[in-house]
């Protein structure tokens, strides 16, 4: 199951849910399934500038935290995209 993270109202939520954990719960980093997924658009295809990655790279109170993304993407035909 995935969500258009690059809506801004879901890129928004995202953001604001990661700020909780780390800000307000002290998580000192994410892990991030199928991350790939956030690359792509409402319609599936990979984005040239992701609205989520920019905001969670451009965060300054997420500068601190670190960020793993799982390396693979399974979709198909449009290519193999490493997170």
């Amino acid at each position: 199951n995935t969500m258009n993270a690059n809506d801004p109202l879901c890129a928004e939520w995202i953001m604001s849910c990661l700020k909780y954990w780390a800000l307000d719960m002290q998580v000192d980093g994410f892990r991030f399934d199928l991350a790939s997924s956030l690359c792509r658009g409402g319609d599936g295809q990979i984005c040239n500038e992701p609205e989520v990655i920019k905001r969670m790279s451009n965060d300054p109170e997420l500068k601190h935290i670190k960020l793993i993304a799982e390396p693979w993407d399974c979709s198909w035909p449009d290519g193999y995209l490493v997170g």
